[in-house]
């Protein structure tokens, strides 16, 4: 089941990154990356994610989604993921992707497992940064906007549009 990261998960979750080590499952502090791995990272990653999601089967958590929002001029919400397997990856993306309504980046090594899962969902490339590579899911909805004539009429349906 995949849900939302609440406060009495902490202990599940440092238990799994610690199980699960992975070097694209960091947080930047001062311009440093460290690995959540322990409590203290773990902890920093929690502390400092706008979003984080857990996936668990029956009380052991087996996948960890977070996005990071960034400290730059431009501000950038990141992806960060950790997972048992690809299928648990998917879903955790799944559910960021329909539940929130922003523009997301990725920092994914181009060798990586979950590399297929997130083009799959619709990460475009943005740029390349020697081993890994830069993507970017733009999840920013558009106002439909109507073409009026003067008159207020719909110019393509020939309708008029009725101010209440």
């Amino acid at each position: 089941m995949i849900r939302k990261y609440i406060k009495k998960d902490f202990l599940s979750v440092v238990d799994f990154v610690s199980k699960n080590p992975n070097p694209e499952f960091y947080v930047t502090n001062h311009n440093t990356r460290t690995i959540v791995s322990d409590i203290r990272s773990t902890t920093l990653l929690l502390k400092t994610s706008r979003v984080v999601r857990i996936s668990d089967d029956h009380g052991d958590v087996n996948g960890v989604l977070a996005v990071w929002k960034s400290e730059g001029e431009v501000p950038r919400h990141y992806v960060k993921l950790v997972a048992c397997n690809s299928h648990v990856a998917k879903g955790l993306l799944i559910s960021l992707l329909w539940n929130d309504n922003l523009d997301f980046f990725v920092k994914i090594k181009k060798t990586s497992p979950y590399m297929k899962i997130f083009t799959n969902k619709g990460f475009k490339f943005q740029g390349d940064r020697g081993s890994e590579m830069l993507l970017r899911y733009n999840n920013v909805m558009t106002k439909k906007t109507f073409n009026k004539d003067e008159n207020g009429y719909d110019k393509d349906k020939n309708t008029k549009f009725i101010k209440r």
